[in-house]
């Protein structure tokens, strides 16, 4: 059934004249690759691109997945990230291995037993999953992944990688040395790592690392509270007689390149600016959890200063001539949003975002959940959510907010809460709004590309085997396939929030790309046509980015959809 090969992540093999890189191989129909690991990729070299019959050799033969191709400066290490099985979820944990390089054989027709040969030398740096508290240990790493991962080796006198990798919530990087013995693991040498972590003085939120030259690495960092930061980190041997694992036996030396709060801004936004870092100083933040027992999720919770609603709603008043009095006394309590991430498989990760920094300076509080099936978690949390979407991460998100409302109380006002969710978020969103079980915990809803009817979706959509996948389980085919048996199909639609819209009865905000192929712009569509069609409908509202996709990604559609739906929830927050 793959028909299509898609070449990604090329570098070069440590000559001028071969490369390494992926090929993903892809269905005729419906080839989604954005955001999508679970395409089975292998690792290729071509060792001459001057050759006059080029040929790519496989040096993966049978792992699902091989991607994200590094070769050491000195020429004499690859290393890659790999899963050997297949996995549903469109991002999963990846091992993270090394082998000697170049290969054994490379005439331009490769054997196969000479690929496997190589790969059984490979070297597991890292299993699929490491979970843990240990501070010294990488916690959780999940392979390449567009939005958050990368590697890099560092050009030290000692052979170290430097990575990214995720845990609870963050963005973190690791710097990697092997650690010689160990045992067998699927029949590579699991020589395993020592890992140091990567993290500027006195910070505490996500680092990404950018690229890495020599010994130095570049790095950039944020949380939800401190705007971006540019670092380079310079490691160096500082103890070679030190045991591989002793966190004295390298010395880490830091300098701050560029910080973006402190860069002068145009003339006419420095004091707009200079309030909303003011509110981000002050912004509080908690942390909710629930017990194992019920999933292990967790959320963390971001309260803007008391004042900065006061504030917002004196500017908003001004604003609309209506009088407002900016020496009002601060309200007692405070107005907030559930912004569930989508995926379902991604994060609420500690990094900035413009979004978040705009709800705060509206005096808007965020709480922001990992629920069942985030990364950061390790595999069991991941892939528990397969086949249980609209129950698990629902249920998490409604628990978390309910939690989050009892442990500040003082802080939140029950009465105005909102929820505010894009794509899998989206689908959440519209799922909080019509269950009867949760709906009374949200004044109003903001969606964006929402998923909302599966059985309609899995014929429109770029990645059909998603719908499979995340409604039905690990049981459901890898490849989307015609016809689905009836029972599929109803199965599809219990899980679609649209078969619970009769139930709406809070505000609904629709934003729209009308060029998205992940989510076409259908779903949302009948999500208002849906509700319109009611015999007393909810308010809803909607608007469509022409040209745009699943992102609306182009500048001007992004911050115009951004301020709207600020707007609308403020508005609709507002006592």
């Amino acid at each position: 059934s793959e028909r299509l090969a898609v070449a990604a992540h090329a570098c070069f093999d440590g000559t001028d004249d071969g490369l390494v890189f992926s090929a993903m191989l892809l269905p005729a129909r419906a080839a989604g690759i954005s955001a999508c690991l679970n395409r089975r990729t292998l690792l290729c070299h071509l060792p001459s691109l001057a050759a006059k019959s080029p040929v790519a050799n496989v040096l993966t033969p049978n792992d699902f997945v091989a991607n994200f191709a590094r070769v050491s400066a000195d020429g004499s290490r690859l290393a890659y990230a790999c899963a050997p099985q297949p996995f549903k979820s469109h991002a999963s944990s990846m091992q993270l291995r090394t082998r000697a390089w170049p290969p054994r054989a490379d005439d331009g027709a490769r054997a196969g037993d000479s690929a496997r040969a190589d790969a059984a030398s490979d070297t597991v740096l890292l299993p699929t999953s490491v979970i843990g508290e240990s501070t010294d240990g990488v916690d959780c790493w999940h392979g390449f992944h567009d939005e958050y991962n990368s590697l890099c080796w560092t050009g030290t006198s000692t052979p170290t990688l430097a990575c990214n990798a995720l845990y609870r919530g963050q963005m973190r990087v690791y710097l990697l040395e092997p650690v010689e013995g160990g045992a067998k693991e699927n029949a590579h040498v699991s020589v395993g790592s020592a890992a140091l972590r990567v993290l500027p003085p006195g910070r505490c939120g996500s680092t990404k690392l950018l690229t890495a030259h020599g010994g130095t690495m570049m790095l950039s960092y944020s949380s939800y509270t401190e705007p971006p930061q540019l670092w380079a980190c310079t490691a160096s041997l500082a103890d070679a007689s030190l045991p591989v694992g002793d966190a004295r036996r390298w010395k880490l030396r830091y300098a701050l390149l560029a910080d973006s709060a402190a860069l002068p801004a145009p003339r006419r936004l420095a004091t707009e600016r200079a309030a909303v870092l003011d509110v981000l100083r002050a912004t509080r933040r908690a942390l909710v959890r629930l017990p194992e027992e019920q999933g292990g999720a967790e959320a963390v919770v971001l309260l803007p200063p008391a004042d900065a609603e006061t504030e917002a709603n004196a500017d908003a008043d001004a604003d609309a001539n209506t009088g407002g009095d900016a020496d009002a006394p601060p309200r007692a309590r405070t107005p907030w949003v559930l912004r569930p991430h989508g995926g379902p498989h991604s994060m609420s990760a500690d990094a900035f975002s413009v979004e978040t920094a705009l709800h705060l300076s509206q005096g808007i509080a965020l709480i922001l959940p990992n629920y069942r099936g985030s990364l950061g978690f390790g595999d069991s949390f991941l892939s528990s959510l397969l086949g249980h979407i609209s129950e698990m991460d629902v249920d998490d998100c409604a628990h978390l907010t309910s939690l989050a409302l009892r442990q500040h109380a003082d802080v939140l006002d029950a009465s105005r809460g909102g929820v505010y969710g894009g794509s899998h978020g989206g689908f959440l969103t519209a799922w909080l709004l019509a269950s009867r079980v949760h709906q009374s915990l949200f004044a109003c809803g903001a969606l964006w590309n929402p998923v909302v009817d599966l059985p309609a979706m899995y014929s429109t959509t770029d990645i059909p085997e998603w719908c499979l996948a995340e409604a039905l389980g690990p049981d459901a085919p890898l490849v989307a396939r015609w016809p689905l048996e009836p029972e599929q199909l109803l199965e599809l639609y219990a899980r679609s929030p649209i078969s619970k819209v009769d139930s709406v009865k809070a505000p609904c905000l629709v934003l729209l790309g009308d060029s998205d192929m992940r989510v076409p712009p259908s779903q949302g569509r009948t999500w208002v046509a849906a509700i319109e069609s009611l015999p007393t409908p909810a308010p809803v509202d909607a608007v469509e980015y022409p040209g745009e996709g699943h992102a609306l990604g182009g500048a001007e559609a992004n911050a115009h959809a951004m301020q709207t739906a600020l707007q609308w929830l403020a508005s609709h927050l507002r006592e």
